[in-house]
């Protein structure tokens, strides 16, 4: 906003925005007055810019970014859902498949501890890795800082392996 200045400037002007009052509503305005040199004292020229295409641009075009910030959101959750749902299956799969294996040998007629034992063991290493996948999510929805730290390769490559096993299996 800028305001009258004196009389005799050539450039002496004011502006600003307004909403007029007008019947069924307000109609956006943009404002100017001036002096002009050829104007007797105290007249000021005046005129006003209808805005409402503009107005009316500026909504559509916050609505629309409203709507991609929405679409977008829900792109990310769609990636994060089957992000979620691959993680946490394949633990799953693996428990799954450990518990039926460990009651088939336990049907045997002499069952075979041995081979019970690891599939409870394997059921519990499943149940660790779905509360870890589930613990990690957790952890980047409440975007706390995240931590870097050393890591022995051989395990990393057989935990990837025993991830990737039933999708390669699969295809």
């Amino acid at each position: 906003m800028e305001s009258l200045r004196g009389r005799g400037e050539p450039d002496a002007y004011f502006r600003t925005q307004l909403a007029l009052q007008v019947p069924g509503g307000t109609l956006p305005v943009h404002y100017t007055s001036w002096c002009e040199d050829a104007d007797p004292a105290g007249q000021i020229t005046f005129g006003l810019l209808d805005r409402s295409d503009q107005v009316a641009a500026e909504e559509a075009l916050t609505r629309q970014r409203a709507q991609r910030a929405h679409a977008d959101r829900l792109a990310t959750l769609g990636v994060m859902t089957a992000t979620i749902a691959h993680e946490v299956r394949q633990p799953l799969s693996v428990i799954l498949a450990s518990a039926q294996a460990a009651q088939r040998w336990l049907r045997r007629p002499e069952p075979n501890l041995a081979q019970i034992e690891q599939c409870l063991d394997r059921i519990v290493l499943g149940g660790a890795k779905a509360e870890e996948t589930v613990a990690r999510l957790r952890g980047l929805a409440a975007s706390r800082s995240e931590t870097r730290g050393r890591c022995a390769l051989r395990p990393l490559i057989e935990e990837t392996a025993d991830l990737l096993r039933p999708e390669l299996a699969s295809r």
